[in-house]
């Protein structure tokens, strides 16, 4: 199997009257797709850096991810 890598930006994580990432958890999911196990998130713009991984990963498990592997990087 070919190990790919991928990259998913994302400017913004809400949009006024919205929830973490609604506004593009269907192209979220797409770009995933059904093979994708392990992702790596970087948690640049809050400084509770723990808490957004863990909002990210809540978030990803929602839309169906609850078996991957989200890779938490600390700056340092």
């Amino acid at each position: 199997m070919e190990n790919r890598r991928r990259l998913l930006l994302v400017s913004n994580s809400t949009l006024y009257g919205g929830g973490y990432l609604d506004h593009c958890q269907e192209h979220i999911k797409t770009f995933l797709g059904a093979q994708v196990r392990k992702i790596l998130f970087v948690p640049y713009a809050l400084h509770d850096q723990t808490a957004y991984a863990t909002l990210a990963r809540e978030k990803l498990e929602s839309l169906g991810k609850s078996d991957l592997s989200l890779i938490h990087v600390e700056d340092g």
